[in-house]
């Protein structure tokens, strides 16, 4: 269950990641521009500061804060880095596919190292002839066994640079 928090722990949230923004992101961000190189180091900082958890229940560790407090930290990081802030957010829809669909075994393997900021998820969703719309996905998923065989081709995948896990998005 999600808890629900007063706007007064929202603005110490929005504060606490507009200063972190300035003092680690701002900085990094000509070098990044100039090198064109992903920021591989500041995706993890971030990740560590336990914001791509924040939707993660409590009891796996994570914030428990729910979606307010998710866009007020995308706001937050985009304000100052359009790529960090869109990092998060792409983290945040392969959070939502564990905590929505995944099992009980997936939850307690992934949300836990997601919280402490040891993982970052991915989402694979765009395909070369549907692009992102679901309903005319053309990959699919087949149960063979315990195990699922997965026949399609993504494109686009969200954080495919930075991330640890990856889900796909299958019919």
């Amino acid at each position: 269950m999600e808890r629900y928090f007063t706007s007064g722990w929202h603005e110490d949230m929005r504060h606490r990641v507009r200063e972190f923004a300035e003092r680690e992101v701002r900085p990094r961000i000509a070098e990044m521009e100039a090198s064109r190189a992903v920021a591989h180091g500041l995706s993890r900082l971030i990740a560590r500061q336990g914001w791509i958890g924040v939707t993660i229940p409590k009891a796996y560790g994570g914030m428990g804060a729910g979606h307010l407090a998710k866009t007020i930290i995308i706001e937050e990081l985009a304000r100052v880095s359009g790529a960090m802030g869109a990092m998060v957010q792409a983290s945040q829809l392969g959070v939502a596919k564990i905590i929505h669909f995944g099992s009980a075994q997936q939850k307690g393997t992934w949300l836990p190292r997601i919280a402490a900021g040891d993982c970052l998820p991915t989402i694979a969703v765009t395909e070369p002839e549907s692009g992102g719309h679901v309903l005319g996905m053309g990959s699919t998923a087949v149960r063979d066994g315990d195990e699922y065989v997965l026949n399609g081709r993504k494109v686009f995948v969200g954080n495919s640079h930075v991330g640890d896990l990856h889900g796909v998005v299958v019919r």
